[in-house]
């Protein structure tokens, strides 16, 4: 069982009959697709729920997330670098 540091975020989210409890540090980014948001954990699980990507964001605002772009939000600790993939373009890896 992995114990969880002070740093870490705690969100209990609900979803057809789920209820599952996620921590910060466990998410590498979450995606939104539409009006759903999928969470993809560390370990290659994800997790499906109806909430905007903005909730999460305002929720891990002390966290070290980042918004990327209009879909996706990442763990900047779990970032090693960011390359140029062109003038308008970058990779987070």
């Amino acid at each position: 069982m992995k114990v969880q540091d002070s740093e870490s975020k705690c969100l209990l989210l609900k979803t057809s009959g789920l209820l599952k409890k996620v921590f910060s540090d466990d998410i590498l980014y979450i995606h939104c697709r539409d009006t759903v948001c999928v969470i993809h954990f560390c370990d290659g699980s994800s997790f499906s729920c109806c909430k905007p990507l903005r909730y999460f964001e305002e929720h891990f605002s002390e966290c070290s997330f980042a918004r990327a772009n209009r879909q996706y939000l990442i763990s900047l600790s779990r970032v090693c670098e960011i390359k140029n993939v062109s003038s308008r373009k970058k990779e987070a890896v």
